[in-house]
């Protein structure tokens, strides 16, 4: 086994002066972009949920303009294309000044909690069947007697389990039999 190095108060600040340096470039490199073309540019970030899908519009100028539409499903992308275009037209931004959208989601974790998503089996190493159910013996409520756990991601008959076995670097040291 291969020690891991530790970090030294010396390289710490090594790392943090490189990544100034680096932000610094970059924010430089951003605002000449921007003389040059004569326009301030954006970053979007969307939020889709189940309900609503929220839209940020960020600019490098400080302007900030938000929106908020209905999720559109079973294509979120729709709700997503509506926002986005109301946004910059309010805000009197051009698509073309728009350099990063970066999104996030709820969806599927709402669907996941919820027990909407589809049914679902697990295949997993021989032995490792009951790992959902074992949840590393994890108790929100350590003295709570009335606790009950949460039914698992997925129900018991649908798991099944296989004879392989993977090694810690990856190596095969019992391959799938086939079947």
């Amino acid at each position: 086994m291969t020690p891991v190095p530790s970090l030294t108060r010396s390289s710490d600040r090594a790392s943090l002066a490189r990544a100034r340096r680096l932000r610094r470039a970059a924010s430089t490199a951003r605002a000449t972009v921007s003389r040059v073309r004569g326009t301030a540019l954006f970053r979007v970030g969307v939020d889709i949920g189940g309900t609503f899908t929220d839209l940020v519009l960020v600019g490098d100028d400080g302007t900030l303009a938000t929106r908020k539409v209905s999720s559109t499903p079973p294509d979120y992308a729709e709700g997503i294309v509506a926002g986005l275009s109301g946004l910059l037209a309010e805000a009197g931004v051009r698509p073309s000044a728009v350099v990063e959208v970066v999104h996030g989601t709820t969806v599927a974790t709402n669907a996941i909690l919820e027990g909407r998503g589809a049914r679902t089996a697990l295949i997993t190493t021989e032995g490792f069947r009951d790992v959902l159910d074992l949840r590393r013996i994890r108790v929100p409520a350590l003295y709570d007697l009335f606790w009950e756990k949460p039914p698992p991601l997925v129900p018991r008959r649908l798991r099944f389990e296989v004879a392989e076995r993977i090694g810690p670097r990856g190596e095969v040291w019992r391959p799938l039999d086939g079947r």
